[in-house]
């Protein structure tokens, strides 16, 4: 007592009288020790507990898992804490915070475990509780989440076809007149600055009228299509092929001086002279081409592709005209 320890009969009234679950374990891993408290904890007797007689108790889903870390941490000697459910008197199962220590006998050497529990049954449920509400939220907001993601696809697409849409022609599916005017502003202008080729051609398809009027207006909006796929598939990817207006049709080709262009019209000229197009016996066009001068301005661009058309067509139809 001088030294301010307990004597065994005070130890043995503190544990006994301690208002939490004691268990204590030999060097075998056998318990050979359980206060009252435990014992009217269980309802059990301590003859049913001792050994591995408390591991009846232990819920079969938590046994393997609390014997496996009792047994592991028993051989490294190191303090273990785990949570398991055990089966209270009543038949009721309750979780369980088990908290083990290894003591030395009086020689000092390793003597076994002693261990204190305490019921954390609201604690755990409460825990439970958070975490399935945990989950639902989460749950929830993946599921916000998928639909904003949806619901931002399928705007990203509208506007993708707005976009398409305000650009492009709705029979022929090329650019329209309003994108050509754009793009055409935007390539003179890089021309200007970087002192590159520019070329413009201007094409129409002969006698449409009388396309309409022979065979209809079905026939001749057949036509239309039929020629933008045509022209589109011999074109490089980098020019620009826009319906100008009715059976107009405009080839916005950069890095090209006017020769190259006039080459590249004949081709197409003759392509469509050849091709058979669906209920009509024969189409051809007549073509205009020019090239951009750091003296032009857009209207005066547009000007001599549209004389370089016309004259195509006094010339006889079905021909090149260049200036």
């Amino acid at each position: 007592m001088e030294n301010n320890f307990l004597s065994f009969e005070e130890y043995m009234i503190l544990v006994e009288q301690a208002p939490i679950m004691i268990w204590r374990s030999d060097t075998t891993t056998a318990c050979d020790y359980f206060n009252e408290r435990w014992l009217v904890f269980t309802g059990r007797t301590m003859e049913q507990e001792m050994k591995n007689g408390w591991a009846e108790g232990v819920h079969p889903d938590d046994l393997d898992r609390c014997l496996k870390i009792y047994l592991d941490t028993f051989q490294k000697r190191e303090i273990f804490e785990m949570e398991y459910r055990l089966r209270r008197h009543d038949g009721r199962y309750r979780w369980i915070f088990d908290r083990g220590v290894p003591f030395k006998g009086s020689d000092g050497k390793f003597a076994g475990y002693i261990g204190s529990c305490i019921d954390v049954t609201e604690k755990v449920e409460a825990r439970e509780y958070l975490q399935k509400i945990h989950r639902k939220l989460e749950l929830l907001v993946n599921e916000r989440t998928a639909e904003l993601q949806q619901k931002q696809k399928e705007l990203e697409e509208l506007n993708k076809a707005l976009e398409k849409q305000a650009i492009t022609d709705a029979l022929t599916e090329v650019y329209n007149r309003q994108k050509f005017h754009e793009m055409l502003t935007q390539e003179a202008k890089e021309s200007r600055r970087y002192n590159t080729n520019l070329s413009l051609i201007m094409f129409d398809i002969d006698h449409f009228k009388l396309v309409n009027d022979t065979h209809g207006h079905q026939a001749g909006d057949a036509v239309l299509k039929e020629m933008a796929k045509l022209i589109g598939e011999n074109i490089r990817d980098a020019d620009l092929l826009a319906r100008y207006g009715g059976e107009e049709f405009m080839i916005l080709t950069s890095h090209t001086d006017r020769e190259s262009a006039f080459a590249l019209a004949e081709k197409l000229r003759e392509k469509v002279r050849t091709a058979k197009f669906d209920g009509v016996l024969h189409i051809t066009c007549s073509f205009g081409v020019t090239q951009f001068h750091d003296r032009d301005t857009i209207d005066s661009f547009l000007k001599r592709i549209d004389d370089a058309l016309y004259k195509a067509k006094n010339n006889g139809r079905d021909r090149v005209e260049m200036f």
